[in-house]
């Protein structure tokens, strides 16, 4: 495998031996361990908190929901809690992968294809430890079928990966316009109130109702509600809406990870 550098960009060309492709599957896994090591900042539960805190954080807002109104729908509000926590976080991190362009290492340029893997694999822990729990409760404890159970692990996968793909696509416009940042922010934090999180839209009624159904996050809630039978009006929003969202999402996604090489060669302009 060859380097080669230009004014545009910085690529390598050719065929990788096997003590190359070794090597980068142990940056692969350096920068993997890295991230989760920096989440967890060495406390005693370490990774038992990545699946621990989705569930907390739930069941705190089916307490509030428990004192407001006397029937909360549990399980409705422990899946549109935790999927929301999946969105949001997807974003924020795709946003935020700008800063991290060279895998934490120092003294060499790691491959953007090393990169972007590593990426890509701690997105898709990070998801599945947020969303396994809760996947696991619906099973036991509200009866959902356990192959509904995994078809909504692979939702939250899904989502969590076109999101955080639409983070990257946007993250060099945050990083040039930092006001950005903050509007985003601003936007998911009134996007978990306004949006099916707490409540599903079968709830909903009038404008709330039909701003929601050009929501991304809906289609997505609502389809994990449908397969866990609670309140659900999945069924009701628009399929072709739908698929036309998640094929944009899928193109910007591969727009944005393509970017990412040219982003990495121009980043030092930007300083």
């Amino acid at each position: 495998m060859q380097l080669h550098i230009s004014p545009e960009a910085c690529s390598s060309t050719g065929p990788t031996n096997d003590r190359q492709r070794q090597i980068d599957r142990a940056r692969v896994g350096f920068i993997v361990r890295s991230k989760f090591r920096k989440a967890t900042r060495g406390r005693f539960l370490g990774y038992l908190w990545l699946v621990l805190d989705p569930l907390i954080i739930s069941l705190i807002y089916l307490f509030v929901f428990s004192v407001v109104k006397s029937n909360p729908n549990a399980s409705s509000i422990l899946l549109g809690v935790t999927m929301y926590r999946v969105f949001q976080s997807s974003l924020l991190k795709g946003l935020a992968c700008i800063r991290e362009l060279n895998g934490g290492f120092k003294a060499e340029r790691i491959s953007t294809s090393v990169v972007l893997r590593a990426e890509i694999a701690h997105r898709l822990i990070d998801v599945f430890l947020q969303s396994v729990l809760i996947a696991v409760i619906l099973v036991l404890a509200f009866g959902t079928e356990p192959l509904d159970g995994l078809i909504f692990l692979g939702i939250a996968q899904a989502m969590g990966f076109l999101m955080f793909g639409l983070g990257v696509l946007l993250s060099p416009y945050t990083n040039l316009i930092p006001d950005l940042q903050n509007v985003i922010s601003y936007g998911l934090r009134l996007g978990f109130y306004a949006s099916p999180a707490m409540y599903p839209m079968a709830r909903m009624e009038g404008f709330h109702y039909r701003v929601n159904q050009y929501n991304p996050f809906a289609y997505f809630v609502e389809f994990g509600r449908y397969l866990a039978n609670v309140d659900s009006t999945f069924l009701d929003l628009n399929p072709n809406f739908f698929a036309a969202l998640v094929v944009a999402l899928l193109l910007l996604t591969v727009v944005g990870l393509r970017r990412v090489d040219g982003l990495r060669w121009r980043m030092t302009t930007w300083s």
